[in-house]
C-alpha cells in the first residue's frame, strides 16, 4: 500500500512538471519583453558601457515555446545594433525552462523588426543557427529566473577563446547578463571581469 501511494505521488510530481514550467513560461514572457538600458549601472561603474537592449516576442510556425528577437546597441546609437539574436524558451524537465540562443543569418535584413511585424514573420528556423553548447537551464527561485551555461560546452573563438560561460537572470524589472570567454588554460580573455551587465527595464508611463 505504501509503495502504491509513493508511486502515485512520484507520478503526480513528474506529470505536473510540464504545466508547472508552462506557467513560469507565461510569467517570463511578460517580464522579459520590453526595452532596457545599462545607464543606472554605468552611472556608478566606469567600466560599464551604456547599452540599449530591446526584446520583442514573435512566433515561428509549428514551433512550441516562446520566441524573442533581441537587438543590442550602444545607447548613443540605439537604431544601429551591434548584435541581433533570437532566444527560444521552452519547458524542460523538473520545472526548468530551457533557453536556446540562435544567431541570425544575414541579420541586416531584420533591422527594425522590433517595430515591424512583417519582418518578424519572415524569421524561420532555416534562417537561424543555434549556438552549440550554449543552452541555459533556468529555474524560478523567489521570483527570479536564474541559470547559466554548463561547463565548457559553449564554443567561442573570440579573442582566441576556447569556450564561453554565461550567467543569466530575469526579474520583473531587470535582466542580468554576464558573458565571459576563456582560453584553453581557463584564463579569461573577454567579457566583464567582476560582474555582468544589469539591464534595467524602461517602464513606460501609463497614459
Amino acid at each position: 500500500m505504501k509503495r502504491t501511494n509513493l508511486y502515485i505521488i512520484i507520478s503526480l510530481i513528474f506529470f505536473a512538471q510540464p504545466s508547472f514550467a508552462e506557467n513560469h513560461l507565461e510569467k517570463l514572457t511578460t517580464w522579459f519583453s520590453g526595452e532596457y538600458t545599462t545607464s543606472e549601472q554605468a552611472a556608478v561603474d566606469s567600466q560599464t558601457i551604456e547599452l540599449h537592449l530591446e526584446v520583442t516576442p514573435f512566433s515561428i510556425k509549428d514551433q512550441k515555446g516562446k520566441w524573442f528577437y533581441l537587438e543590442t546597441a550602444f545607447l548613443s546609437s540605439p537604431d544601429s545594433p551591434y548584435r541581433q539574436e533570437v532566444y527560444h524558451f521552452h519547458p524542460s524537465n523538473f520545472g526548468f525552462l530551457n533557453l536556446d540562443i540562435y544567431d541570425i543569418s544575414d541579420p541586416n535584413l531584420y533591422l527594425g523588426a522590433l517595430n515591424n511585424n512583417s519582418l518578424l514573420e519572415e524569421i524561420s528556423l532555416n534562417k537561424l543557427t543555434i549556438k552549440p553548447g550554449c543552452s541555459i537551464y533556468l529555474k524560478n527561485i523567489d521570483d527570479v529566473f536564474i541559470g547559466s551555461t554548463s561547463g565548457k560546452k559553449c564554443v567561442s573563438t573570440l579573442r582566441n577563446a576556447h569556450y564561453a560561460q554565461t550567467d543569466f537572470e530575469i526579474t520583473q524589472v531587470d535582466f542580468y547578463l554576464w558573458e565571459r570567454g576563456f582560453d584553453l588554460r581557463n584564463k579569461q580573455v573577454w567579457g566583464q571581469k567582476e560582474s555582468g551587465y544589469i539591464f534595467k527595464k524602461i517602464l513606460k508611463e501609463k497614459k
